[in-house]
């Protein structure tokens, strides 16, 4: 990447009619060197976000300028929920007393 320099991405080929990027909705972002700097990972980001159709499918473009120069960054539709952040959910679950009547955890194989 370079710094302060627009770059657009046009993603194809989907087939649903409506998108919620037509409202307002915008893709996450995560930046390496963001999260070494000030501790901020996933965000959302772009601009010019638009959801359109293009002949027989849809396209989602939208426009993004990065931060810093030679940085390593991702997209995402969603907040990614990694297996650790449900293994610390259900840790989370059987340290509950209150929970203890209703909550169960077995090995399924």
């Amino acid at each position: 990447t370079r710094a302060g320099v627009p770059y657009t991405f046009n993603l194809t080929n989907f087939v649903k009619p409506k998108s919620l990027y037509n409202t307002g909705l915008r893709p996450l972002l995560y930046s390496t060197c963001s999260v070494q700097a000030s501790g901020i990972g996933w965000r959302r980001a772009g601009t010019r976000v638009a959801y359109y159709r293009s002949g027989t499918r849809y396209t989602l473009t939208f426009t993004v300028t990065f931060d810093h120069d030679n940085d390593r960054c991702f997209f995402a539709h969603c907040y990614p929920y990694t297996f650790t952040d449900a293994q610390m959910f259900i840790a989370g679950l059987q340290a509950d007393k209150a929970r203890t009547g209703t909550f169960t955890r077995a090995t399924l194989c």
